[in-house]
């Protein structure tokens, strides 16, 4: 089922975040054409060394980079200028190491939250990089399913901000609504503030009872919804209508004019760029023994098997939005990653506090949005032999009332 529209009640629920008031309705589609997008100068910083990958960053009180390198297994900390590489802590399954680090994220006190796929938990590292505790990422959910715990964003305040579709059950319902969640780890509550458009999937069944097995594939191009958290609040994009709704901290809710847009045709090229995209999914592995459940978890590999552009049928357009492509920056403005032709340089709209769109920012070529910080922009750029590059660019300035 899918959910184009909720309602100011039904965007956050229960609890202390419940949806007091819907201040600044627009319903006026967003009708004035973009103007030119801006676009990145030079990076003013560039990592001295290339990494196999850039699961995630953190930048750090006195501006030093934390790095999750998942295929080298790495969490590295760059200097303030990136020329200087330190390797913090080891690869390993003890207390006090990790296998393969994912997304960093920002904590009180200048500490950091990471997820560590490989060992299947998230641990707390101290400003210095060191693991002070961990906790499982699998936890159990509604209907004596599984939940995993897989953040996505912090908040001031160290609450968890994950997305979850029910439980993970023996057979999953493919109608269910994807639930925005804060987790309050100090006291275990658990808040559903959103709920989103589900991912587009279909699902077949093959095996008897006792050996069942589901293949769940995705729809490519489906329009999902994306959100993030950040100065602001919570900032949900939906993909249809496409626009920019605003969940405040005091629960207040602000739902952004609808943005017009042109579609873009899926070609072969647009086939085969979706197809690579499938090689970053994330495969979860969970085995029960003597009533001891163990989940691991990895990211990244080649194409599962199967999946050619023979194997799905294909959209004549594209939807408005890329999956998972929201990012909140310092000063609270929503990064919206929209869908371009294959080969394009990656292009965000950029939107205000209201959910007004304020502008347009192109990447330069070969380039992904990997962080903020408080003046500038981090990407990573990709080079030919598949290395990962870290880049830091002054943040460009949006004007404030363009459209």
């Amino acid at each position: 089922m899918r959910i184009p529209f909720l309602s100011c009640s039904a965007l956050a629920s229960g609890g202390s975040l419940a949806v007091a008031l819907c201040a600044g309705l627009q319903l006026t589609a967003e009708s004035a054409p973009a103007q030119e997008p801006i676009r990145f100068g030079s990076p003013d910083a560039v990592a001295a060394e290339p990494r196999g990958s850039i699961s995630g960053i953190r930048v750090q009180q006195g501006g030093s980079v934390l790095v999750a390198d998942g295929v080298e297994a790495r969490l590295v900390r760059l200097s303030p200028d990136l020329a200087e590489a330190t390797v913090i802590g080891r690869e390993g399954q003890g207390p006090d190491e990790y296998r393969q680090p994912d997304g960093l994220f920002a904590l009180p006190g200048d500490s950091t939250l990471m997820t560590d796929l490989g060992n299947g938990r998230l641990a707390v590292l101290a400003p210095d990089g060191s693991i002070v505790r961990t906790a499982p990422i699998a936890r159990d959910g509604e209907n004596g399913g599984m939940m995993l715990v897989l953040p996505e964003a912090t908040d001031a305040e160290g609450g968890i901000w994950f997305a979850s579709r029910g439980g993970m059950r023996r057979q999953m319902s493919l109608d269910d609504s994807v639930q925005v969640r804060r987790l309050d780890p100090a006291t275990g509550e658990m808040k559903t503030v959103a709920r989103l458009a589900p991912p587009p999937m279909t699902s077949s069944t093959s095996g008897g009872a006792n050996n069942m097995q589901q293949r769940i594939m995705p729809i490519p191009f489906g329009a999902e919804d994306a959100w993030s958290v950040g100065a602001g609040g919570l900032a949900v994009v939906r993909a249809e209508p496409y626009r920019v709704e605003r969940i405040r901290p005091d629960g207040s809710v602000v739902i952004g004019p609808e943005v017009e847009w042109e579609p873009v045709p899926v070609k072969r090229a647009d086939q085969e760029e979706w197809l690579d995209g499938l090689t970053g999914g994330l495969s979860v592995m969970v085995s029960e023994e003597n009533g001891v459940r163990n989940t691991s978890l990895s990211r990244g590999g080649s194409r599962p098997p199967g999946m050619d552009a023979e194997s799905f049928e294909w959209p004549e357009t594209k939807p408005a939005i890329s999956s998972r492509g929201a990012r909140i920056d310092f000063a609270g403005r929503v990064w919206v990653r929209r869908n371009v032709k294959a080969g394009e340089p990656p292009l965000y709209d950029v939107f205000d506090h209201e959910g007004r769109r304020t502008g347009q920012v192109e990447l330069p070529p070969d380039r992904t949005l990997v962080g903020f910080s408080q003046d500038y922009v981090y990407l990573a750029r990709t080079d030919e032999l598949d290395f990962r590059w870290l880049e830091r660019y002054a943040e460009p300035t949006i004007s404030a009332g363009s459209r």
